[in-house]
Parts: structure tokens; C-alpha cells; sequence
């Protein structure tokens, strides 16, 4: 019997929007969290655009980290553009924090990336609040 402990998961998106979503196509970042998926979306690609701005989303489901296709009621599409493990994570209870993310691309470059409240003193993070990341290295 085998006792290793997979690591947990993230996945970039690009989420072209469609006409049930109300608002322009973006790049969602997705961290596990246990069972579910810390979400944020950003205007731009936030590993090529450093920082970058955007806002929290409501927690995703899991299966998105294998997702790729047409999303359900008119929202657009979603295209996987990168993803790999979570190395380390430091989280604050808001889910934002500091991360080292594997490329599954790049597993010798792990990424470290920083994502904080534009507000600190929002507390907890809803949906729409914004947050900034900005790559550490």
C-alpha cells in the first residue's frame, strides 16, 4: 500500500465570455484548496503580466482543473492555458496569499507569486473584491 500524498493542483484558464456571463473574456487562476478551487479572474495573463489586477471569484469546483470546452448557460468557453502542483502555499483565511506553483510545462522553474487584497482591510474576500498578484521570481 502506498502512502504518497499527491500535491494539490492549479490551472490558468483563458474563459471566453459569452452572452450569459456579463462581463469581457478574461484568464481565471485556479489554486486547490482541499476539496475546492480558490478562483480569481484577471484582464490579462497574470504569469505574463506582473502585477496585474483583478478580482475574487467564488470558490470552483475541482473538476475544472480538467476542464476545456462550452460552459453551461451561454457563459463562453474556458481554454486550459497552463497548470501544474502547488509546491508551497501560505494562505491567509481569505485564500489569497503566497504560492510556488510547478509548471507542468517548466517542472525545474516553479513560479513564486504573490495574490493580496486591494483593500486590506476587506476581510473576509467576496466575490468581485479586488486582488493584486504579482510575480515574486
Amino acid at each position: 500500500m502506498s502512502n504518497i500524498t499527491q500535491l494539490p493542483r492549479w490551472v490558468l484558464l483563458y474563459h471566453q465570455s459569452g452572452p450569459g456571463l456579463g462581463r469581457p473574456s478574461h484568464w481565471d487562476l485556479l489554486i486547490q484548496n482541499g476539496d475546492l478551487l480558490d478562483a480569481w479572474a484577471f484582464d490579462s495573463n497574470p504569469l505574463e503580466h506582473s502585477p496585474c489586477d483583478g478580482i475574487c471569484l467564488k470558490s470552483h469546483r475541482l473538476k475544472y482543473l480538467e476542464f476545456e470546452g462550452d460552459l453551461s448557460d451561454n457563459r463562453g468557453a474556458v481554454a486550459r492555458i497552463s497548470e501544474g502542483n502547488v509546491l508551497s502555499a501560505d494562505r491567509s483565511p481569505d485564500g489569497c496569499g503566497t504560492f510556488e506553483l510547478e509548471l507542468d510545462s517548466i517542472p525545474a522553474q516553479p513560479i513564486h507569486l504573490e495574490i493580496s487584497p486591494l483593500n486590506p482591510s476587506t476581510h473576509p474576500l467576496a466575490p468581485g473584491d479586488p486582488v493584486r498578484i504579482q510575480i515574486l521570481t
